[in-house]
């Protein structure tokens, strides 16, 4: 998902007993709108670890509201102030402030810092490393990568990484130069 798609989701974007997210719009440093191609507007399916975190965010920011009062902001007419992503007083944050939060977090923890957008890419590959299906994997992106613009996946133990096609064996998933490009 784009940083904007993240920040624009609200409560009433997320179906906790379907396990599914819906991408309807983008939070931009001037406000919302639609979200950034046609291809945007998607329903995502989410994993019963994604489920349980988003249960958890839910009553936290509860107790949030709860102990703010009237301090609470309703700041989105389209979503009464029901954003996902928000600080301790419901204000959504800013797209800028949450890619440099990122950037902050990634030092702090001894990790190389990457640019949010690169942790899209980072965030496929390890869906399929860990064996969720391509075609689930595929509805992520918004955009469909082809042969001219291939994703490389690098596999624990691989020195290369794998291009083309996927395959599945023995409990490995990876890109196979030997299959045909192909949309992903």
């Amino acid at each position: 998902m784009r940083r904007g798609e993240v920040l624009g989701l609200c409560w009433s974007d997320i179906d906790l007993e379907a396990k599914t997210l819906t991408i309807r719009k983008t939070r931009l440093e001037t406000g919302e709108g639609p979200p950034k191609t046609k291809r945007g507007k998607r329903t995502l399916p989410l994993d019963e670890a994604m489920v349980t975190a988003l249960r958890s965010l839910r009553t936290q920011q509860a107790r949030e509201r709860l102990a703010a009062g009237t301090a609470y902001g309703a700041t989105c007419p389209d979503c009464d102030g029901e954003h996902l992503v928000v600080n301790e007083l419901g204000h959504p944050y800013r797209p800028e402030w949450f890619s440099d939060e990122f950037r902050r977090m990634a030092r702090d923890a001894g990790l190389p810092v990457i640019r949010l957008h690169d942790a899209r890419h980072t965030s496929m590959t390890l869906m399929i490393l860990n064996g969720v299906p391509v075609p689930v994997v595929s509805k992520w992106p918004c955009s469909i990568r082809t042969a001219s613009d291939p994703p490389l996946i690098l596999q624990p133990g691989r020195s290369q990484p794998l291009r083309y096609g996927w395959q599945q064996s023995s409990g490995s998933v990876g890109r196979d130069h030997r299959q045909s490009p192909g949309h992903f």
